[in-house]
């Protein structure tokens, strides 16, 4: 496996075995076979919610000399769904080493930058650095870095970092390649960590595939490889096995000049890609925002048409999976409907007594967030 040298001299594996949106045995079973094939750098997270499995995979592969752990490197990332600052960060680290059952980590990120609709996301991360920083010094983190961190969340950062980051994952692929932010990383020596390499759109396969098949190659490996060419580590994910060997197989070939122009053309239409949002939550909300609006936010609806009674508000689950709860004086539940497209909806008063139909559409033909793992098998046809 080809490494890559950070600016701390410390090494991380190239291509990493990304885990998110795999869960229980099987997502243990993947990390081991992962393992076994000659993944190195295993990635996960505590808002993936599957660093005990994957802990119990390590524990597995080192016990039963598959590997020495000396020779994994092992990320996970601060969770971004809770408040954050010295004291969390301190409990959520050991938190994460207890359910990785690890000494010491190789990479710490901070996953999301902290945002807050005010100003008080520069201190939040300041804080959080400082106590990232204590455990780098410790020895019980290898590398501190942070991810979806945009230029302005990175400027602020090294006002008051004492240890620069080395690393900072992020949405970057041929269709998403963030230039400006990739070489703002490089000119301060942060490496950046591209997730969601592997590109999906139809309209992009025009491009992409002539050259996979020059090389005799799938699209998510030409992805791959467009990648470490760029100077990006690159995560994929797949529980597949045949799928884990071809992936690995990006290192025995080089896209010329000509193809590589090619590919960087594509960077002309990211519309279809998620950009990283000032939001705590900014994925779902870019999501919401651009997907979901035909649906409804809020809506009272009035008993004879005067007296308001109760509201909706639909619940995010996926972008084309919905599930709404009307209830009366906000206590008593008088409907539920789960839906995928569109569909004519009776609500009841008591239960019983017809009070109004509505009919509702999703708009699905916005942007989308789709992760790899869910359209694998799709994008190498």
């Amino acid at each position: 496996m080809k490494n890559i040298i950070l600016s701390n001299k410390n090494k991380v594996p190239a291509l990493g075995f990304g885990t998110y949106m795999l869960y229980g045995e099987n997502c243990t079973n993947a990390v081991i076979e992962a393992i076994k094939l000659g993944y190195r750098l295993i990635d996960t997270a505590v808002a993936y919610k599957n660093e005990e499995f994957i802990g119990t995979a390590i524990d597995y592969c080192i016990k039963n000399n598959i590997v020495k752990r000396e020779e994994l490197f092992i990320n996970t990332k601060l969770c971004h769904h809770e408040p954050i600052g010295y004291q969390n960060t301190i409990k959520s680290f050991r938190e994460s080493m207890k359910r990785l059952k690890v000494e010491y980590l190789d990479s710490y990120l901070i996953h999301w930058p902290n945002a807050t609709k005010d100003g008080s996301w520069k201190q939040l991360n300041k804080e959080t650095w400082e106590a990232m920083e204590e455990l780098y010094k410790q020895g019980l983190i290898k590398n501190i870095g942070v991810s979806n961190f945009e230029i302005h969340h990175l400027e602020e950062l090294l006002k008051t970092a004492k240890i620069s980051p080395v690393l900072n994952q992020l949405n970057l692929s041929p269709v998403w390649q963030q230039k400006q932010l990739v070489d703002f990383c490089r000119k301060h020596g942060i490496q950046p960590i591209a997730w969601q390499t592997i590109v999906t759109d139809e309209w992009a396969k025009s491009t992409l595939l002539p050259i996979a098949c020059k090389h005799s190659r799938s699209i998510p490996q030409i992805c791959l490889r467009y990648g470490l060419e760029k100077g990006w580590g690159v995560l994929a994910k797949t529980d597949v096995k045949d799928y884990m060997l071809e992936n690995m197989a990006i290192f025995d070939f080089k896209l010329n000049d000509d193809e590589l122009a090619k590919i960087d053309s594509l960077n002309s239409y990211p519309a279809n890609h998620v950009c990283q949002p000032d939001a705590l939550y900014g994925i779902l909300e870019y999501v919401e925002k651009t997907t979901a609006k035909t649906l409804i936010d809020e809506v009272k609806f009035k008993l004879f048409n005067v007296v308001p009674f109760f509201k909706v508000k639909y619940i995010y689950r996926d972008i084309n999976l919905y599930q709404i709860k009307y209830y009366l004086f906000n206590f008593l539940l008088v409907w539920r409907n789960k839906f995928k497209s569109k569909e004519n909806s009776m609500c009841y008063l008591l239960g019983f007594i017809p009070l109004i139909k509505i009919k509702r559409k999703i708009d699905s033909t916005g942007p989308k967030f789709i992760p790899e793992y869910n359209i694998e098998k799709l994008c190498r046809m």
